[in-house]
């Protein structure tokens, strides 16, 4: 697969090559045979487990790195509350974040990253994407948005100065609740 889409790529059929939720290993194994561009990996004030191998291997590797699940499928928009609902087939459930052993901790960093946030009067979706955009090893953000308001928002995020302190602080909240999200592969419980 790798050869095919390299030989795209020199037929100039495509510009580059990107992968999402490779092991280390993986992309190894596929730099063998053609040059990745891009790397997409879930990452987040949540779930920070990239930080340990692949960040550092992509950024060594002059590999972009994009993010998806931003915000933590909308946990970090601090909307939810301590006993969420959702409607059959919503996929949220079944990430690592709601596993009853660590929502308990999860909802309780969220609510300390709203009060940080409210100190300084910015939504906590726009301080999370904030710590994202604002970290060395990120290149690109992808954030969703289910209405208008919420692009908005993400949108908005974008402009001004980042409240320094406030990101060290959601980053300092951040790392307190790291050991209790278990090692599984990704936060949606698939290892690559």
């Amino acid at each position: 697969m790798m050869e095919v889409l390299e030989d795209a790529k020199a037929r100039g059929k495509i510009r580059f090559i990107g992968v999402s939720n490779f092991s280390v290993d993986d992309l190894e194994s596929a730099r063998e045979s053609a040059q990745i561009d891009v790397y997409q990996i879930g990452y987040n004030l949540l779930w920070r487990k990239p930080e340990v191998d692949v960040l550092p291997y992509c950024r060594q590797a002059g590999i972009a790195v994009v993010t998806y699940s931003s915000l933590a499928q909308g946990l970090l928009t601090g909307k939810f509350i301590e006993k969420p609902r959702f409607d059959p087939g919503d996929p949220r459930p079944g990430t690592v974040f709601y596993d009853p052993s660590v929502w308990p901790r999860v909802y309780a960093a969220v609510e300390k990253m709203k009060v940080v946030a409210a100190a300084v009067g910015c939504p906590l979706g726009r301080l999370a994407l904030r710590w994202l955009t604002d970290y060395e090893c990120v290149d690109m953000v992808l954030a969703g948005a289910r209405t208008l308001a919420q692009l908005g928002q993400n949108i908005e995020s974008m402009k001004g100065a980042a409240p320094i302190d406030a990101l060290k602080r959601l980053d300092a909240i951040s790392k307190e609740l790291a050991p209790f999200i278990p090692e599984i592969g990704n936060m949606f419980k698939y290892r690559p």
